[in-house]
Parts: structure tokens; sequence; C-alpha cells
């Protein structure tokens, strides 16, 4: 059974399963889980899905940060609202003057 059949077969069941199953420490405890969930799942399954569930958690490569990071300016550069043309802190998404969000549900003052 693949990951996507095994969801789907827990239909409800499925966050309070993953939660248990994220305590389990080998594949063999989540088998017996899964016998209690009534869902079958071979080891190979239990395995990958225990794989999944515990990634290695830790800092990022530059190159894993460039592909995830945005950016906003959090400094005191000025910069004009797009709206209201005030004065206003570049890293700002809402203008400090009409409320005006730049960019997002934007509305001019």
């Amino acid at each position: 059974m693949d990951i996507k059949d095994l969801i789907e077969s827990l239909g409800e069941q499925k966050e309070e399963f993953f939660r248990k199953g994220a305590q389990c420490t080998s594949a063999e405890e989540l088998l017996a889980l899964a016998v209690e969930y009534s869902v079958t799942l071979d080891r190979e399954g239990a395995v990958k899905i225990l794989e999944l569930m515990h990634l290695p958690k830790g800092k990022l490569s530059d190159e894993e940060l460039e592909s995830v990071g945005g950016g906003v300016n959090y400094d005191n550069e000025r910069a004009k609202c797009i709206f209201c043309g005030r004065d206003t802190l570049s890293g700002r998404i809402i203008c400090k003057w009409c409320d005006a969000a730049s960019g997002l549900n934007a509305r001019p003052c």
C-alpha cells in the first residue's frame, strides 16, 4: 500500500494516526499501530512513512535557503506609498498613513 492509499483508507482518523505514528521509533511499532487502525501496511511502507515523519531537522544550506527565501526589506530605508505618496518604511506591508496594503487587498486612501 502506498502512502496515498493509506491516507485514503484512514479517512477521518488520519490526523490521529499520524500524530500517534510520529511517536513510533520503529517500523514494528508503526505496523502495530496500523493493525490497531485496521490498516494494511507492509514493513517497507512502514519504513518509508517513518522516514517521512522523522526527516532530519537542522539548518538549511545556502542553496536551500535561496530556493525558499523571500525578500522583505525590514531596515529603515524610506519608500513612498504607492497609494498616498507619503514616506513609509520600505519593509512595511501596510502604509502607516493610509492603511493601504501594498499589493495585497490594496485600497486607496
